[in-house]
């Protein structure tokens, strides 16, 4: 099976924010043009999408994670942070 390429929110020349502006349906080949608004999970790096999927798979739980990833307890929580950081999340708390 194909491997998909996750979608990339910063241009790899410039660093500038990229905008979506075209869909294609991959059966029919339909395409979709237009201003789309990206998915905010997008902007994480692959590091973070799969600490946030295994932080998911343990209901959240710390103490697991850190067991799980073989890491202490403080950088699990770090890690969340970080996260919570890039979606702009830590400023709502």
């Amino acid at each position: 099976m194909k491997k998909k390429k996750s979608s990339l929110s910063v241009c790899p020349v410039c660093g500038g924010p990229l905008k979506v502006r075209m869909l294609v349906c991959e059966e029919c080949g339909t395409e979709i043009r237009g201003d789309f608004t990206q998915n905010p999970f997008s902007g994480l790096t692959e590091e973070q999408l799969d600490f946030l999927y295994e932080f998911l798979k343990t209901w959240g739980n710390f103490s697991e994670l850190a067991r799980k990833l073989n890491v202490s307890y403080p950088t699990v929580r770090n890690r969340y942070e970080e996260i919570l950081r890039s979606l702009g999340l830590l400023e709502d708390l």
